[in-house]
């Protein structure tokens, strides 16, 4: 049990030996909620240079899987306790994850303190999200809509404390030892303090962040209303060191060197984005991602070139080279400009049908992903889903190094 543990431990034994107190009495209150999903989805698998052989590299061209998710809250005076259980059923194999499971205590008539794992989203760009930090899209069942895959995901072990303000603003500050940041997979003592606000008028709202831990840095987010029917907004962060590693050269064995460069550098990963309601009730979002720490056009020539290189030859070396770069491009975007679009509608042909199209597209290569989504409930607490994504792009282009292609999705969801 590490350090931070044993403190969440003990915070939470002792916030709710604080909430026994006689002035602190009143009712019990308990709250259980559940969902369930089954889906089964169908991708088609093309070999690629990066994976020659998708087969034995683990892809599937079809799944078939039940997600389980139970959520409860117990709440006595001052004093939360919350969390949510999760199981995943796949290929005969059964996962349980805890993803939530934190103590939330009211000091005074503004500050509440926590501890615990947590799930924390930040920002609010629909494409690519630079503000939410504590968040890896790599996590996400994308099978499901945004929202549930957001949510169905494991949380980050932390103290933290909140203190509101009578404006509406609010000073958060977070810590959470022993985080592992996911694609470097080091270790790090993470901490964030945050302060959020509303715009003069009450137009739009921002938030402001300063950042601690391997790659220092701050984050920037606000929304800004045009009227009824438009806003702007923009999620940002400009962060000290780059996750993504580049190709150095070749030793002499054969073996790619790899190294992360500028990590004395800031990098800024910015997305822009409008959004319009038309009177039919059409929702249009256009969005575009600048991340400067993505790969160049020169650092991607470079991959191409070593994916020429070892490809041809089953040498153990050139084996291990591949896994090398499956490891080096392991990140839900690899280079760095996109153009993000979002159309929705939550009433379909005047039925209660709601449709979602959605395209990723790289401005750097050409290549992207297209979405369509389309949801129609069953009765009051059930829901059927049908998801297809296609897949564009040239030869060795980022979106079509992968070999799962053109895919199709069915799930249906049922709450209680």
């Amino acid at each position: 049990m590490t350090m931070f543990r044993q403190s969440a431990t003990a915070l939470t034994a002792s916030l709710a030996l604080l909430a026994t107190g006689p002035a602190w009495a009143t009712d019990l209150e308990f709250d259980l909620t559940g969902r369930v999903s089954l889906y089964g989805k169908r991708v088609s698998l093309d070999a690629t240079d990066l994976v020659p052989d998708p087969d034995a590299s683990g892809y599937q061209d079809a799944l078939a899987g039940l997600s389980g998710v139970m959520g409860a809250k117990l709440s006595y005076g001052r004093l939360s306790l919350a969390a949510q259980f999760r199981a995943e059923a796949r290929d005969g194999q059964v996962e349980t994850f805890t993803d939530e499971a934190f103590a939330e205590l009211l000091l005074g008539e503004s500050l509440f303190v926590f501890g615990g794992r947590r799930i924390l989203s930040y920002g609010q760009a629909y494409g690519l999200n630079p503000a939410d930090i504590l968040h890896d899209p790599l996590a996400e069942n994308r099978i499901f809509p945004s929202g549930q895959a957001r949510s169905d995901v494991e949380g980050t072990e932390m103290i933290g404390a909140d203190l509101l303000f009578d404006n509406g603003s609010s000073l958060s500050l977070i810590y959470a030892p022993d985080r592992e940041d996911p694609r470097l997979g080091v270790e790090e003592d993470f901490a964030m303090l945050r302060f959020s606000g509303l715009m003069a008028g009450g137009a739009g709202d921002y938030s402001v962040a300063l950042i601690d831990g391997n790659r220092p840095g701050a984050a920037l987010s606000f929304s800004w209303g045009l009227g009824d029917a438009s806003v702007i907004y923009m999620d940002a962060t400009f962060r000290k060191g780059r996750e993504k590693q580049a190709i150095s050269g070749t030793s002499p064995l054969g073996h790619l060197m790899l190294e992360t460069r500028d990590t004395d550098k800031v990098h800024p990963f910015v997305t822009l984005g409008f959004g319009y309601t038309f009177e039919n009730g059409v929702s249009l979002n256009a969005e575009y991602t600048r991340d400067a720490g993505g790969y160049s056009d020169s650092e991607w020539d470079r991959i191409v070139s070593a994916l020429d290189t070892i490809t041809p030859t089953q040498s153990a070396v050139h084996g291990q080279s591949l896994n090398q770069l499956n490891g080096l491009l392991n990140h839900y975007t690899l280079r760095q400009n996109y153009g993000f679009l979002r159309v929705s509608h939550d009433s379909l042909f005047g039925k209660p049908v709601s449709g979602e199209l959605t395209v990723l597209h790289g401005l750097d290569d050409g290549s992207g992903s297209l979405g369509l989504r389309l949801e129609m409930p069953l009765g009051e607490q059930a829901t059927l889903g049908l998801s297809a994504t296609h897949k564009y792009g040239g030869e060795n282009t980022e979106f079509t190094l992968r070999p799962e292609g053109d895919a199709l999705a069915i799930y249906t969801t049922m709450k209680f």
